[in-house]
Formats: C-alpha cells, structure tokens, sequence
C-alpha cells in the first residue's frame, strides 16, 4: 500500500497502520507505526492522496488496521462514508480479486489515540 486518498477539511493529517485490525488497539499509540504526517490545505470535494514515505507491505490473508487523523479542530475534517451491517452480514466498502477493504471507526478528537 503506497498510499490513501482523503477528502474533507484535512489540515495537518497522520496515517499509521497495525497488523491484524484494531480492534482493542484504538487507544494504543505504541501498537501503531507512522506512515504519513503532512498537512493539506481543504479538499471537500475532491479526493487527496497521502503518500506513503515507504509502502506498507502487506502479506496475503493478513489483516491491518489503517488509522487516518487530523489534528484540526472540528468535526469535518475527514469525510467517512458511513456503513451498516445488513441481514447480520459485515459490510465492506470495496473487493478484488487481492484485498477487501472493511468498515472501521470515525475519531472525532484533535489528538490520535
């Protein structure tokens, strides 16, 4: 993974990444590696990319969390498409033939972690 693309108000942003998802890790700054720290001028139209400094590589079949933050006060800062489960079944916003991307989190808050 090189990069993400985001979109919404943005100002300074971090990516980071855990291995196998983050559930009960949410909270854990020390469980996390740093990716990604930039700030963006607003975007809330139009997607922008945030570029790795080195590629997350990921091994098949494994799982990884991917936490994306601003810094910047409000609640507009990066826009989430909301998902719900349907019929019991666990949503996912995009599949391939090579990766399935599930749902996560929103973090309303200035501070990660």
């Amino acid at each position: 993974l090189q990069s993400i693309w985001l979109r919404g108000d943005l100002g300074p942003i971090t990516v980071w990444s855990t291995p196998r998802g983050f559930q009960d890790k949410h909270e854990s700054q020390s469980e996390w590696t740093l990716h990604y720290q930039q700030t963006h001028e607003p975007s809330p139209r139009d997607l922008q990319e945030m570029r790795f400094t080195e590629p997350l590589r990921m091994m098949p079949g494994a799982t990884y969390g991917i936490y994306a933050h601003s810094a910047a006060e409000g609640d507009d800062q990066i826009v989430y498409d909301n998902q719900r489960s349907k019929n019991g079944r666990r949503p996912r916003d995009a599949q391939d033939l090579h990766i399935d991307i599930l749902p996560g989190m929103a973090h309303l808050s200035e501070t990660p972690f």
